[in-house]
């Protein structure tokens, strides 16, 4: 049976940038097959399922969840990057709006397998701060692949 990965996420919000109005999603994995990987991001949700091997004599150990997003996001302007130590997904959100989302998921109880990633947030009041030609850079040199 396929174990649930931890996922932390963060945001940025704007009405009027679509480079700041984003979902970051990394998904704490490390060592995943390449070849197993399957990510479909969708308007309204997330399917993921990777595999990773921890050595030549124990099986490989399987992880998947899906998720419904609490607002719809834009799958062909999604950005995902694999290393060895995680699997990082950054979604445009679909809507312009300078609110954050109040949750990740249409749910609202809380996943326990979803985490706020703190090293990423900045407040909703911060956020103007950030400069959005860094954000910009940021996400153009990310090596990444769509799937």
């Amino acid at each position: 049976m396929p174990i649930q990965p931890q996922v932390l996420w963060a945001q940025r919000s704007s009405a009027s940038d679509k480079y700041r109005n984003i979902i970051y999603l990394t998904v704490n994995i490390t060592d995943i097959i390449e070849t197993t990987l399957v990510c479909n991001v969708m308007p309204e949700r997330i399917s993921f399922e990777a595999k990773t091997s921890r050595s030549r004599s124990t099986q490989d150990i399987e992880y998947s969840f899906n998720l419904d997003l609490y607002e719809d996001v834009i799958p062909e302007e999604s950005i995902q990057q694999l290393t060895s130590r995680s699997f990082v997904i950054i979604l445009l959100k679909k809507n312009k709006n300078i609110s954050y989302w109040p949750r990740l998921s249409k749910q609202k109880e809380k996943l326990p397998f979803v985490k706020t990633d703190f090293n990423r947030w900045i407040d909703e009041d911060e956020q103007n701060d950030v400069d959005n030609e860094l954000v910009r850079q940021v996400i153009a040199s990310t090596p990444c692949f769509r799937l």
